[in-house]
């Protein structure tokens, strides 16, 4: 049985970011009726949000700070990544500025959370 190819990202972050997180983690899990993992958000994330055709978080245009010294280790699936990928760069160019990993994976989570 050979494991299906994982990318990992090391996000260091804010405990600002660290919440935002949390909460879309709680938030999804009620949904769900399940625990739900910062992977399954972005799932969700992937599934239901349109990047370039979505209001901005409030927060997110606040550029609250999202660098922190909190690692976050994220493991996605290959398939997984590429949609992230894809989703990262209409991201950037709604928000008309390069944003990484970490910046979508807290856009993702903030979205989820509804904040």
């Amino acid at each position: 049985m050979s494991a299906e190819a994982a990318v990992v990202h090391r996000l260091m972050v804010s405990s600002e970011a660290l919440e935002i997180m949390a909460e879309a983690i709680k938030v999804l899990t009620l949904q769900k009726g399940s625990f739900q993992r910062l992977k399954d958000v972005i799932t969700e994330a992937l599934d239901t949000i349109d990047p370039s055709n979505t209001e901005m978080p409030f927060t997110f245009e606040q550029a609250v700070p999202l660098d922190g010294g909190i690692p976050i280790h994220l493991r996605l699936s290959k398939d997984r990544n590429d949609r992230l990928d894809v989703f990262r760069n209409k991201l950037c160019g709604r928000i008309g500025d390069h944003c990484g990993v970490r910046e979508t994976v807290i856009f993702c989570a903030m979205k989820i959370a509804k904040e």
